[in-house]
């Protein structure tokens, strides 16, 4: 809640413009932010409780009747992001909390200059540090919500794409290796069992299918994909 009126109170400005006490998060200037803006603060409590309450009956609900709720877990989060703003050492930032390189994918069929989306890079080497604790609570808090999470761009935890940050399009970058096995390990020991789908579209290799296979997560199939002549499709 605290990043949400922080960014009400400087226009909307991205985290990393704020003035260098909030953009770091020193304690006192969040201490005083907890003080003097208690009734917004509270407000936006109140509403995450309300919501979170009725999710709850809503879930109950579907349970009830035999019905499991899917949710998705993009693979990325945005630059501009609590997730961003409170774990800066997980991603690939420089001092001022602007990204090193940046994610996308390359050229394909479908766009020459490739995708340049923009999120910053995770740091693997530091996630691996501490047993990929960022992973872990983000997919525990997404299942306290839905019964079976997606993975959208599944195949980024074999490789990601990287590229340079002030890129204007996603041609120069490059592959990085993704130490997805070891995290999927790390989740399985988590939650005792997989609870996961791969977005497994897209230009899909032959090692992200053994890593999808080595879990035993079931894939996607695009059913109006099928259409195509194919007798074999």
């Amino acid at each position: 809640v605290g990043f949400e009126v922080l960014g009400a109170l400087h226009g909307g400005e991205p985290w990393w413009r704020w003035p260098p006490h909030y953009r770091d998060r020193e304690p006192a200037a969040l201490e005083r932010l907890r003080i003097e803006h208690a009734h917004e603060l509270s407000a936006l409590k109140v509403e995450q409780f309300v919501f979170a309450s009725q999710w709850r009956a809503l879930r109950s609900y579907a349970h009830a009747r035999g019905v499991r709720l899917l949710g998705d877990v993009p693979f990325y989060v945005a630059p501009d992001s609590a997730e961003v703003w409170t774990h800066r050492v997980q991603f690939q930032l420089d001092a001022a909390g602007l990204p090193r390189a940046v994610a996308g994918v390359p050229p394909d069929y479908f766009s020459e200059f490739g995708q340049l989306w923009g999120n910053p890079l995770y740091d693997w080497s530091c996630m691996r540090r501490d047993g990929f604790q960022f992973w872990r609570a983000r997919v525990r808090s997404q299942l306290e919500r839905v019964d079976v999470l997606r993975i959208d761009h599944f195949r980024a935890l074999v490789a990601h794409w990287a590229v340079p940050a002030g890129a204007t399009d996603a041609r120069g970058g490059a592959w990085r290796r993704t130490p997805g096995r070891a995290l999927l390990k790390a989740l399985q020991e988590e939650l005792s069992g997989l609870p996961l789908l791969a977005e497994d579209l897209g230009f899909i290799t032959p090692d992200v299918e053994a890593l999808r296979r080595r879990f035993r997560l079931p894939g996607m199939r695009v059913l109006q994909f099928g259409f195509d002549g194919d007798p074999y499709n």
